[in-house]
């Protein structure tokens, strides 16, 4: 009987801690998407069209996404990487306004989230927009 309980705790608490770890990879993909964003947000008009010499997501394709590759743990123990791909959209109209819009959309995936991971072709769970909005 102890036997059994003493597996079953053991079972929780791996489980648990297995929840936890998941838990920081996708606030740390979070969080990565967020500070890409605040960057279009100080962004000028040139630095998020992507046709500019001073486009700002460059490295940030879809077919060769921007790497960055996070320590996790209390020590640094634990490297993960992460991919991000950056879509500007230029054509946002907001009617009866007379500003120029432009929709960044921030894309990031971890080999963590995926069993069988390719960067190119994986599914990217973490998503986030912002229109950014400049005076014509």
């Amino acid at each position: 009987m102890f036997s059994i309980l003493t597996l079953n705790v053991t079972r929780s608490m791996v489980m648990n801690t297995k929840q936890l770890s998941k838990s920081e990879i996708e606030y740390n993909a979070i969080a990565l998407a967020k500070s890409e964003i605040e960057r279009a947000q100080w962004a000028s008009k040139n630095e998020l069209d992507p046709n500019s010499s001073d486009y700002i997501f460059k490295n940030y394709t879809q077919d060769d996404p921007h790497k960055e590759t996070l320590e996790l743990g209390s020590s640094g123990q634990f490297k993960i990487d992460f991919y991000i791909y950056v879509t500007i959209d230029k054509n946002i109209t907001v009617p009866s306004s007379t500003t120029i819009n432009r929709k960044v959309t921030v894309h990031v995936t971890s080999p963590f989230f995926h069993e069988k991971f390719n960067k190119n072709t994986a599914d990217y769970p973490i998503t986030m927009d912002f229109v950014a909005a400049f005076e014509e």
